[in-house]
Order: C-alpha cells, then sequence, then structure tokens
C-alpha cells in the first residue's frame, strides 16, 4: 500500500495521514526524518501525533541528529538513541536488582550441582536469617554493617557461631554468583566485615580402648547405633552422610561405599574395610527382602527391592533424620549419648573441644589415617575435604606422618626400600 507523504515547511521533515484515525480535530499524523549522514541520505520514522510527536519534538530530533552527524558525537541515528536509552534503563535495573533475586538465581543455579539436601539448607539460612533484612535491599546497598548486625542476632536468637558463619557464607556465595555473571560491581561486604568464626577443632579423639568399649556397649544394647557407629569409626564419614546412604550406594563385590549425600555436594568414594565388609553382609541377611529375593551376595547389583532404601534404620525401623520445618535434620542417636554417659567417657571433660561426639569418630580417623603415615591428599579424597586447609585441625598428627617419611627416604637412600 503506498502512503502519500506530506512535506512540512521544515526541511527534512515530513509526515502521512491515518486514514481513519483521529487525533484532536485532524487526522493522525504519523513523522519522519531525514538527514544526510556520511555522505548517504537517511530517514527514520519518529512516531504518531497519538504517541506524543509533534513537529516542534520532530524539529528537535533532527536538529540533534544532525549536529551528532557533523560533529561525531553522541548518537547519529535514532535507532542508537533507542538502544542507548535502553542500555541506560538496563543499567538502572541492574543497579537496582535485589538481594531477594539474587539469591533466588544463586540458590536456582544450584539445583544441578548440588544435592537436594544442601540446597534445602541453604534456603533454610536464607530465608530465616538474610532475607528478612537485606532481601528488599539492592544488592549494591548492603554494607558490612548490615551482615555484622545479622550475625549479631543469629547469636542473640541462641544460635551457634557455626549458624552465623554459614549464614555470612551463603551471602558471599550469592554475591560471587552475581559478580561472575556482571549484574553487580564492587567489593563483596563480606571481606570488609568482622566476622566471627567458629572455632570447629577438637583436641580430643577416641583411642583405641574407648572405642571398643563404645562398640562394645552398643552392640549388646542397641545393634543399629552399633552398625552406623561402626561405620563412622571405619569411614570417617559424617553422620549425615551415613543417614542417608543407600542400599545401591554399597557395593559388596567391589568393597566400595559410595556416598552421596555429602556436605560438599560432591560425591566421593571410600574402601570398605574388612570389619564393614562382614557388618553389610551380615546385615544384609537379615533383611527378609535379601532371604527372598534369589540373588546371592557378591553380584554386582543390588538385591531386588533394596535400591534407594535407606541402609541404617533405628529400633523403630525410621531412618536417623528427619524432616522439621521443611529441612531435613540429623541428630547424635539417643543411645549413642547414653553410651558415652554410662561409659564416663566424657567425665571430667567440661569444654566442647574435649568431649567426645560422634563427629569425634570422623576426628579420629583422619587422625590415625595421618598418624599412620597417609598420605595427605589420599586422607583428603577419604573423608571428602574441599582443600587441604583443614589438615591444620590435624597438627598433631603430622609429626609422625613426617617422621615415617623421612625413615622411608632413609630405607629408599640406604637401597633397603
Amino acid at each position: 500500500m503506498a502512503f502519500k507523504w506530506i512535506k512540512t515547511n521544515i526541511k527534512g521533515i515530513r509526515y502521512r495521514e491515518h486514514d481513519t484515525r483521529k487525533h484532536g480535530i485532524k487526522k493522525d499524523r504519523y513523522y519522519t526524518i531525514r538527514y544526510q549522514r556520511s555522505g548517504q541520505r537517511v530517514e527514520e520514522g519518529l512516531g504518531w501525533a497519538s504517541e506524543g510527536w509533534t513537529l516542534d519534538k520532530a524539529v528537535a530530533t533532527l536538529a540533534k541528529l544532525r549536529e551528532a552527524a557533523t560533529t561525531g558525537e553522541g548518537e547519529t541515528r535514532l535507532q542508537e538513541k533507542r538502544k542507548a536509552a535502553e542500555a541506560q534503563k538496563a543499567l538502572k535495573e541492574k543497579k537496582n536488582i535485589t538481594f531477594a533475586t539474587i539469591l533466588a538465581g544463586y540458590l536456582e543455579a544450584g539445583t544441578e550441582k548440588k544435592n537436594t539436601r544442601v540446597l534445602a539448607v541453604q534456603k533454610g539460612y536464607g530465608d530465616k536469617w538474610l532475607l528478612p533484612d537485606l532481601g528488599p535491599l539492592p544488592i549494591r546497598q548492603v554494607t558490612a554493617g548490615h551482615l555484622e548486625q545479622i550475625q549479631k542476632q543469629i547469636l542473640a536468637a541462641g544460635r551457634s557461631k557455626q549458624t552465623a558463619a554459614h549464614a555470612i557464607d551463603l551471602f558471599r556465595a550469592a554475591w560471587n554468583w552475581a559478580y561472575k555473571r556482571e549484574l553487580i560491581e564492587g567489593r563483596n561486604p563480606v571481606t570488609q566485615m568482622e566476622r566471627i568464626r567458629p572455632d570447629g577443632s577438637r583436641e580430643r579423639f577416641f583411642s583405641a580402648a574407648e572405642l571398643q568399649s563404645l562398640l562394645g556397649w552398643l552392640h549388646r544394647k542397641d545393634i543399629h547405633t552399633y552398625r552406623i557407629t561402626l561405620c563412622a569409626a571405619h569411614t570417617g564419614a559424617r553422620l549425615g552422610e551415613l543417614a542417608h546412604l543407600t542400599w545401591d550406594r554399597v557395593n559388596l563385590p567391589d568393597r566400595q561405599i559410595n556416598f552421596i549425600h555429602t556436605k560438599s555436594g560432591v560425591p566421593r568414594s571410600v574402601p570398605m574395610t574388612p570389619e564393614l565388609h562382614d557388618m553389610f553382609s551380615d546385615l544384609l541377611m537379615t533383611m527378609s527382602s535379601a532371604k527372598t529375593s534369589g540373588i546371592p551376595l557378591g553380584t554386582n547389583y543390588t538385591p531386588a527391592g533394596l535400591a534407594g532404601k535407606i541402609v541404617f534404620l533405628t529400633k523403630a525401623r525410621k531412618p536417623f533424620f528427619k524432616e522439621i520445618e521443611g529441612r531435613l535434620r540429623t541428630d547424635t542417636p539417643t543411645a549413642f549419648r547414653s553410651a558415652l554417659s554410662a561409659l564416663k567417657l566424657n567425665e571430667g571433660h567440661a569444654t566442647a573441644k574435649t568431649k567426645l561426639t560422634f563427629h569425634c569418630l570422623r576426628h579420629t580417623a583422619a587422625t590415625l589415617l595421618l598418624s599412620n603415615g597417609v598420605d595427605p591428599v589420599t586422607v583428603q579424597n577419604i573423608m571428602g575435604w574441599s582443600t587441604l586447609k583443614m589438615l591444620e585441625r590435624y597438627s598433631h598428627a603430622i609429626p609422625a606422618t613426617k617422621r615415617k617419611a623421612m625413615e622411608a627416604l632413609s630405607a629408599a637412600l640406604s637401597g633397603e626400600g
């Protein structure tokens, strides 16, 4: 369809009229402008009078574009001007992006890399401690002072330093995620705050005699807690990792345990000791599904009906974890606490650093591995440490490792190795 263009008394500006639509008492007009740019004639549409365009506005726009084309400064085309305006709008929106939006994006991005348990815990920290105060704020406005105040609130609520540390670590991770995607600029406020750091180290671990007493008591009183305790001592695994272990992750033929629900979200495999292989074999044979499945032990697949089933169950045939307020929580088994009390293993130890706990089984495993000359990288892989920084907690075991290493060097140099 050919339009009839009507010239104005201003050079470079013309318009056409709408067939039916009116603006006021006149027909609606669509304005365009024409000008020279880099030796070529350029024509660009501006818009309808009903959209706010007038002859005066068209004149002003044409003058700016002609000036830009002559001086080489500013936008030389209306399309460029619109793109610049859109870029400015996007920049303004980016500057005003809230922490709630950033955290949601960070957690969503983690769904492919982290297990649901880790994500649920992180979401819990965000919902309870970070979002109430920081959620509505543009993330660029969050300061070290805000974060220090959140630390105080967590401690004032009777929560531990570790809880405060986890909350601040979550903010730091979300901020770094946004920074890498150029959603924010500047310096992470976590690096500028006064952090309250928990001391997670323990000075005490189970001696061989204490561990045998503990296992003997549990074997007599609660075989279910005995099994999970034995596995903790022989793998160094965390209680939460053991509580979520399923039968399809227990490879009896290859004598491997595959931990999927780990704290770091990174799966790891740990070889079975002979004691664990015997324990798992005995446990499997006591289960009716294994007796009636017709599948013998030693095959490369899980007995029928056991894939995805939890390995360690309580006396009540329930998992050692439970869901509280939408979060999965694993508490120290009651029988384990009873054993510590009955055997008086914590008598005379008043501080948290010297009291024996379930987690001390992990500490014991790492200490014994290092003190018996196992190289730190292998210990790191068995324990599931993300970095070797955790070795700082086991400085008491390092001298023995160094001594055995030098003895090995001496033997090799003398031709004995």
